[in-house]
């Protein structure tokens, strides 16, 4: 559906998308790299999820990351015992549209189906809904507008540049205007002295092009190092074959546009009282009104990027200014994850079996707080099971008030927690 193979092993066959069949699992690019130290001959091997063995089907690529914290891809139809209560809800499917079939269209048969569930299982469903939308707007909609307010500011930066290079040729050409009124004499015709000029301009622009690209290559690298985790869709920006096409079209049109003006400027000048000044060419009022008008532009379009660098830098001090109601300072987080058991499993066991799991669990997170407790350096450590301000999951839960009418369980407040 993604147009996405392994490179190496088999993506996952539809009988193993069913209860009772023989466990097995793909693995991500990252966790084969740290975890197996991309070892080629890791497929067909057995390891141990959840106190089951599963068999190493699969590898996927490097750029294959549908999820930041997804490491293991397990086929769903396998935890059929999980689906049988009709209790899950928080669902993210992907979908490939047929030709011809719009996202609205998709949404209104999306609809239709959520509502024969709601109809189907009342108690279960209520208060759900579904979304659906395109599957790259979610992620390039926060940050689209960043990624055009830094486009406006390179536009401006390089129109900086284009004149810069403008009262460069100015200065350049007035210094050949003799060459330009000799040749002119001896026949040239105007079209062929602009065609050369312009050649000039766009071997210097498409010179510098070639020099921003390798520039862009190793800078690239350097900022991708400062990306955080939250951002991981900026770890897929590259230079491709647009951003190429890109950067000479613009090289190309930058040429032009900057050698156009200083040559009209040239075979506009009145050639016989150049001959006339001799070889040391003619200064006209006419280049310094437009080197004034250039200089004010750049200082004008200089401003803007400069006060909206000023604004970013006040509003990022702002963030660093706001108490996050805790002390972030000389802490380490890190991750766990126990040997769990589905949900439909869990609410079978009796109340004193699920409170025996629970003291379980609760048991091997102390003993692991111990330990890391005994490393020196550590003054204390405790357990949360979603960190503070953590955006990837939500958790919630609808409660009534001690002492006042209990309303109706879909109208009952939410409130999120932590444990």
């Amino acid at each position: 559906m993604l147009g996405v193979r392994p490179i190496m092993g088999r993506a996952f066959l539809p009988e193993e998308d069913r209860a009772g069949s023989a466990p097995v699992v793909i693995l991500g690019h990252r966790l084969w790299q740290s975890r197996f130290g991309g070892d080629p001959g890791v497929v067909g091997r057995s390891i141990s999820l959840d106190n089951q063995r599963y068999t190493i089907v699969g590898v996927l690529p490097a750029g294959m990351q549908l999820s930041r914290s997804a490491d293991l891809w397990l086929p769903l139809g396998q935890f059929s015992d999980d689906l049988s209560e009709h209790v899950h809800h928080e669902f993210v499917a992907i979908a490939r549209l047929k030709p011809g079939v719009s996202v609205a269209q998709a949404r209104d048969e999306m609809v239709r189906l959520n509502q024969q569930e709601a109809i189907a299982f009342p108690d279960a469903h209520k208060n759900f809904g579904v979304l659906v939308e395109a599957m790259q707007d979610p992620s390039a909609a926060q940050l689209r507008s960043t990624l055009l307010v830094l486009f406006g500011a390179v536009g401006l930066v390089l129109l900086i540049a284009c004149a810069n290079i403008v009262n460069l040729l100015l200065v350049r050409n007035a210094a050949r205007e003799r060459e330009v009124a000799v040749r002119t004499a001896l026949g040239a015709s105007p079209w062929r002295l602009i065609r050369q000029l312009l050649t000039e301009s766009t071997l210097l622009s498409l010179l510098g092009g070639a020099l921003g690209l390798l520039f862009a290559v190793g800078g690239l690298k350097a900022l991708l190092a400062f990306v955080p985790a939250e951002l991981s869709v900026l770890q897929e920006a590259g230079l491709n074959g647009w951003v190429l096409g890109f950067t000479v079209a613009v090289c190309l049109a930058t040429g032009l546009a900057c050698g156009l003006l200083p040559a009209l400027r040239m075979l506009q000048n009145n050639l016989a009282g150049v001959l006339k000044q001799g070889s040391k060419g003619a200064s006209t009022s006419g280049h310094h009104r437009t080197h004034n008008l250039l200089v004010i532009s750049e200082i004008a379009m200089a401003l803007v990027p400069l006060i909206g660098a000023g604004l970013l830098l006040r509003s990022f001090q702002h963030m660093l200014e706001v108490d996050p109601g805790f002390r972030p300072d000389h802490v380490l987080a890190m991750e766990v994850q126990q040997a769990g058991i589905s949900f439909a499993k869990f609410n079978k066991l009796s109340q004193e079996e699920q409170l025996n799991y629970g003291q379980k669990q609760a048991r091997q997170f102390e003993g692991i707080a111990e330990q890391i407790r005994a490393i020196a350096g550590v003054k204390e450590v405790g357990g949360i099971d979603d960190l503070p301000l953590g955006t990837e999951f939500r958790q919630a839960s609808r409660f009534i008030v001690e002492g006042q009418p209990i309303p109706p369980s879909g109208e009952r407040p939410i409130a999120e927690f932590r444990t």
